[in-house]
């Protein structure tokens, strides 16, 4: 069961950080759209950057954790429980 909760808090810490290093990669092609043509995709990943960024996509990104969690520490007790 220690094991599971361990797993569990692992999600959380992978699940932020796996958002946070989408950000990073849309950043990282974002500075290499230089050219003219480039604009309307640079302003889309723009948006999508400010969404990443947003307080709004940040706690809906720890609710899902949470909820996730909550689910597999359901899941654990009834595989104990059993």
């Amino acid at each position: 069961m220690l094991l599971r909760a361990v797993q569990c808090i692992h999600a959380v810490c992978c699940g932020r950080a796996e958002a946070h290093r989408a950000l990073e990669l849309l950043e990282e092609y974002h500075s290499r759209l230089t050219h003219p043509h480039d604009r309307p995709l640079r302003l889309a990943i723009e948006r999508i950057m400010r969404i990443f960024k947003s307080r709004l996509f940040q706690a809906l990104v720890g609710q899902y954790l949470c909820s996730s969690i909550r689910r597999l520490s359901a899941e654990t007790l009834c595989v104990v429980c059993t």
